[in-house]
């Protein structure tokens, strides 16, 4: 009995010397243990064997684009369950084709030369600038300007385009800034320009207004309110300078075209 577990014993350290493991030898390694165990043991004696050739073998300007490589595909290949699984995966990923799954099982090809999409799938391509949408069937170029045009001449404005700015960068009421042309090149590619539209111009904060007196960003709001009474703007937007009361104090202001208010001095009362 003693002599039969020192025979065991030996076995298990010669196959641990190698880079195996005892179950392998004995019959008892599942999948998992076997492909660790050809890992361990087996690819580095390929790795070796691959440089061997490729430093003899080859000729000095074969090495930068030539090399010897064993094939161990079969030897680490998982089991039916496992590759099916990785399988659709990659076929629901689109980088993995039918025939391709195919060839790897060894099995006839089908002749399936397309590539599976998605209807909800929008096709990019870098280099030509043009989308591709299989679910409408419908192509389209971005444009230098950042504009996207379509098949048919839809025009389709910037994202950044505000239609609700007018040209002078002021809110309006029935739409912004207007189309200043339309050209569609020998290719079909349909360029829009936009008239040039402003900044919206908002009230300056006191702080900014140097050309008068400083006052408190609360005092100020209520002095360009009180202002806006006093003084209603017109369409014409002309440039008002007035007097109004707040406070124990006098204020002296303009309202610019744009509606902000420069406050030039104040008297106490």
């Amino acid at each position: 009995m003693q002599l039969n577990q020192n025979k065991v014993t030996n076995a298990e350290q010669i196959a641990m010397l190698f880079g195996l493991s005892p179950d392998v030898l004995s019959g008892r390694a599942d999948d998992r243990t076997y492909i660790n165990s050809i890992r361990t043991a087996v690819l580095p004696v390929v790795s070796a064997f691959e440089m061997a050739l490729n430093r003899a073998l080859l000729l000095e300007k074969e090495k930068h684009n030539k090399y010897f490589i064993i094939d161990t595909s079969e030897l680490l290949k998982a089991d039916i369950l496992t590759r099916y699984q990785a399988y659709q995966i990659g076929l629901a990923a689109n980088f993995l084709q039918p025939d391709e799954i195919r060839f790897k099982e060894n099995l006839a090809p089908l002749g399936l030369d397309f590539i599976k999409l998605g209807l909800n799938d929008v096709l990019y391509d870098p280099k030509t600038k043009q989308i591709y949408t299989p679910n409408t069937d419908s192509h389209a170029k971005i444009d230098d300007a950042g504009l996207q045009s379509g098949d048919e001449g839809d025009i389709i404005a910037e994202k950044r385009y505000n239609d609700k700015h007018d040209e002078k960068g002021r809110f309006a009421s029935k739409g912004g800034g207007a189309i200043k042309s339309v050209t569609v090149s020998e290719d079909g590619t349909v360029t829009t320009v936009y008239k040039l539209q402003a900044k919206t111009k908002y009230a300056p904060s006191p702080q900014r207004n140097h050309s008068g007196i400083q006052v408190k960003p609360k005092t100020y709001a209520k002095l360009c309110g009180e202002f806006n009474t006093k003084y209603p703007m017109t369409e014409d937007n002309h440039v008002i300078t007035g007097n109004i009361r707040h406070g124990n104090y006098v204020y002296r202001a303009t309202r610019d075209e744009y509606g902000s208010l420069t406050i030039h001095g104040k008297v106490k009362i």
